[in-house]
């Protein structure tokens, strides 16, 4: 039986085929023609050249007529206009007019990768050939050719995904002599500036992301795997008020399961590539970024070193002195089979207990499933919002009896001590891995959101209203099957001592496996200690004569038997009195969105923020993460971060709908339920930098914005220079004290709005349409805070019908409380200066320069 190769995908077919079976191209255009200005020659397929005019055919596509490709299917006239505010781009086809034919009934159930053209079906959620995730670039065959580069952009959007050039209107005049020909040059000439200042690295050339080809600058495609050429966009900060301000950066977020599936692939490559290296050059793999030496152990080695031994895994013994046969990286994994090592690092040990609980999350951490020969391993970690990929070899640190000195698991498993070595590898050396909080591991194994519950911001355990708030969470987190740990504290009246005489161990991470109403009206919690020792002695546990009053059946159910394990019960009253914390992490099917920023060093910006359309009404948990320290070497301090979430109602007003705590923290993060469909901003925020390094604090901080919902949305990425917002800043935080502040009325229509979260953001307000106010705040009795206008003392006048912000004021000192005392005096007057207060040539004092007017300057009321 005779075949045919396909040109497009190299697929084998029978010659009888009129397309190929993967991709549905033809197979029997014998020529492809050439769409150069004044060539159109017809070429044999085997032709990468035109015969006539030199041209490749990835070059020939000219300002003349679109290639002619037998996969494009006939457009329907009678498609109606997609629905207005269908941000997705998605719509129905309308097949009422004509009925397709055999090969396009195959093509309408399937969709067209628009990176390489490959057709997938509709259940593939990335393209079966280059690994493309399913977009809304995707979804619509319909699409518009760019007059200045060629490129085929969907009908969804009006500007051209390549070079970003607007959409030409077809029915726009064209020059009619030729002075404005010479215009529409220079207008084309300027509308590429951003090519000029952002050149693709390697000159003349660009290379492939797909096959590593170089090719020539003026090809759209690679001339090997016919791949789409990288768009860069790398413009100066500096000269970017001088430029064509960037285009912003539309993306719809990805659901995580399809993500995962994405990178386990690529990290299943290239750990075959190391695997094989091994196997033809016969030696184990060692990994030179995490050697067994003493810098792998401690942060600061001493120069004579230490005794410790490394070793690899098929030489380490077991408890009984045996060398491990059946070396195993999972059998059947539970959190029993995990034993803490030397390191204090039972806040990472607590949450791997609680991950292992759940096979799914815990089977993703490792992704090589099986035991290696070669000695190569990935893990896949979470570290500041960003996954990291971790490539480990199976040296160990071992003790005298050359069994493994750190944590390990039961029965030869070998995921306990490969995920603690990834942990400590990114983290620098296992030394760094000691204390921490429960809510750091939690994001580092799961990559989820994570929230931190206080349970001492009241004293009086008895409050009513307190406890049901914190049990409706607890509960509502047990509902939909969320990760939870708790710490153990020693609170004012209870001594290590005496914690230690109930069971309990002060500063030490525990479990929450379940919450559980009782028919008499308690409330129980069921907690595991990881180390499988050390249970509660007091009321409900194992021992306790309360379950003697309890149901058979619910006994049965809740089990009081663990204490062999470190489980045990405890009633909610006694929780609250002896732990301090409850971290929750709250793991659904997510859509996620992860976006890289800066806090800028001055307070004109740009300031990033995101753009969020919602179709469907859907949840929302944001999070946003700054560089941790632990394991860096640097004396950085944390910046106050905050997140304002904002609902655009129209063209000037917009509403405050969520926001974070203003914390000193390498996470601050908030949930927003049942969020409706419309248009949100999302802005990132901090401002204990911008006191130019007084207090040593970089001027620039690096952050990552997490973004998981349940529905899938559309986010655009951008700041406050490329949306011309200069007042970005000021309009925020005013409308933030506005919706969310404490106002008081001075007089008349002056008021004050006053948020105190980890310093003070005091607002003035002046409503009345003829008087100014001038105003007069002291807080130079205060402690611990610095302010951003450089002084604690102000004088200003708000003009009628304005707000401003006049004091921002920041925590120097993250470790040591703060206190705000501030003293008001005020008066109304016609002046525009500071008559009253002996300053007439000025309005503000001390004055307000440049680069704050954004921030301080009055603003008027929306």
């Amino acid at each position: 039986m005779s075949t045919t190769h396909c040109p497009a995908c190299t697929k084998v077919n029978p010659s009888s085929n009129q397309r190929c079976d993967a991709c549905f191209r033809h197979l029997k255009d014998p020529e492809w023609r050439c769409y150069d200005h004044n060539c159109f020659h017809w070429n044999d397929v085997t032709e990468k050249k035109c015969a006539k005019c030199g041209k490749s055919g990835t070059e020939s596509v000219g300002k003349g007529k679109r290639p002619r490709s037998a996969d494009r299917l006939p457009r329907d006239k009678g498609d109606k206009e997609p629905a207005k505010n269908n941000y997705l781009g998605v719509r129905p086809v309308d097949d009422k007019h004509r009925r397709p034919r055999s090969a396009d009934n195959r093509l309408a159930s399937r969709w067209k990768c628009c990176h390489c053209t490959f057709f997938n079906g509709v259940e593939e959620g990335n393209c079966e050939m280059c690994s493309h995730i399913k977009g809304q670039c995707c979804n619509d065959l319909k699409l518009w050719k760019c007059h200045l580069c060629d490129n085929f952009t969907s009908e969804k959007f009006n500007r051209c995904s390549y070079c970003s050039k607007k959409k030409k209107d077809p029915d726009s005049p064209r020059p009619r002599n030729d002075l404005d020909k010479v215009k529409a040059r220079q207008d084309e000439k300027h509308s590429t500036d951003h090519d000029r200042k952002s050149p693709l690295p390697g000159g003349d050339k660009w290379t492939c992301e797909r096959c590593s080809l170089n090719n020539s600058s003026s090809s759209r495609l690679c001339e090997a795997c016919r791949f789409s050429k990288p768009r860069v966009t790398g413009i100066n900060l500096n000269d970017r008020h001088k430029s064509k301000p960037l285009r912003g950066d539309l993306r719809e977020s990805v659901r995580a399961k399809d993500l995962r599936t994405i990178k386990t692939k690529q990290v299943e490559a290239k750990w075959k590539l190391i695997v094989q290296k091994c196997q033809q050059e016969k030696k184990n793999f060692t990994d030179k970024e995490f050697p067994p030496n003493d810098f792998s152990l401690f942060k600061h080695p001493r120069p004579g070193g230490s005794n410790i031994q490394w070793l690899r895994l098929k030489d380490v013994k077991d408890n009984d002195g045996k060398v491990s046969k059946h070396l195993k990286v999972y059998d059947k994994p539970t959190a029993n089979d995990i034993i803490q090592g030397a390191i204090g690092n039972c806040w990472f040990i607590c949450a791997l207990a609680v991950v292992a609980e759940r096979k799914n999350l815990l089977e993703r951490i490792v992704v090589t499933k099986d035991y290696c020969p070669e000695g190569a391993y990935v893990v896949r970690l979470c570290k500041d919002g960003i996954w990291k990929t971790v490539v480990l070899d199976d040296y160990f640190p071992v003790d005298q009896y050359n069994r493994l000195k750190y944590s390990k698991a039961r029965r030869g498993q070998l995921w306990v001590p490969l995920i603690e070595k990834a942990a400590a590898k990114i983290h620098g050396c296992y030394q760094a891995l000691g204390a921490g909080r429960t809510v750091e591991s939690l994001s580092l194994l799961t990559g989820e959101p994570c929230e931190h519950l206080s349970l001492n911001e009241h004293k009086d355990f008895s409050k009513t209203i307190d406890n049901m708030l914190i049990w409706s969470k607890l509960t509502h987190a047990r509902d939909c099957g969320y990760l939870m740990c708790t710490s153990c504290e020693a609170k004012d009246g209870f001594t290590p001592e005496h914690c230690k005489s109930l069971g309990l161990i002060t500063s030490h991470a525990y479990s929450l496996l379940d919450v559980y109403d009782m028919d008499t009206g308690e409330k129980l919690l069921k907690i595991r200690n990881p180390w499988g020792t050390e249970s509660w002695k007091g009321d409900w546990s194992d021992s306790s004569s309360k379950w003697q009053k309890v149901k058979p059946e619910v006994k049965k159910k809740l089990k009081p038997d663990g204490n062999k394990h470190g489980t045990f019960w405890m009633e909610f009253k006694e929780f609250r009195k002896y732990f301090g914390s409850v971290e929750i992490c709250k793991t659904r099917d997510w859509h996620e969105t992860r976006i890289k920023g800066s806090f800028p060093s001055t307070a004109d910006g740009p300031w990033k923020f995101a753009k969020v359309y919602v179709q469907k009404k859907t949840d929302l948990c944001i999070g946003l993460h700054q560089k941790n320290k632990r394991g860096n070497h640097s004396n950085e301090d944390f910046v106050d971060m905050l997140i304002v979430v904002m609902e655009i109602l129209d063209v000037r007003k917009m509403r405050t709908v969520g926001s974070s705590k203003r914390d000193i923290k390498s996470y601050v993060g908030c949930e927003i339920e049942h969020v409706q469909s419309g248009e949100y901003i999302i802005a990132c925020l901090a401002f204990k930098h911008l006191d130019g390094g007084k207090h040593g604090v970089n001027l620039q901080r690096d952050f990552v914005l997490t973004i998981h919902s349940t529905q899938n949305i559309v986010v655009e990425e951008n700041d406050s220079i490329n949306a011309g917002y200069t007042h970005f800043l000021a309009d925020t935080l005013i409308q933030l004290a506005v919706d969310k502040g404490d106002r008081k009325t001075l007089k008349g229509n002056t008021g004050t709005y006053t948020l105190s979260w980890d310093g003070l953001i005091l607002i003035v307000e002046n409503k009345d349409k003829r008087q100014y106010a001038a105003i007069q705040e002291d807080c130079s009795k205060s402690t611990n805070l610095m302010s951003t206008r450089g002084s604690m003392f102000t004088q200003d006048v708000i003009p009628p019908g304005h707000r401003q912000l006049i004091f921002l004021l920041t925590r120097i000192n993250q470790r040591s409380g703060y206190c705000i005392q501030y003293a008001s005096s005020y008066i109304n007057s016609s002046s525009s200066m500071l008559d009253y207060y002996g300053h007439k040539t000025k309005s503000h004092l001390p004055e307000i320069p440049m680069e704050l007017e954004c921030l301080h300057i009055p603003r008027p009321i929306r």
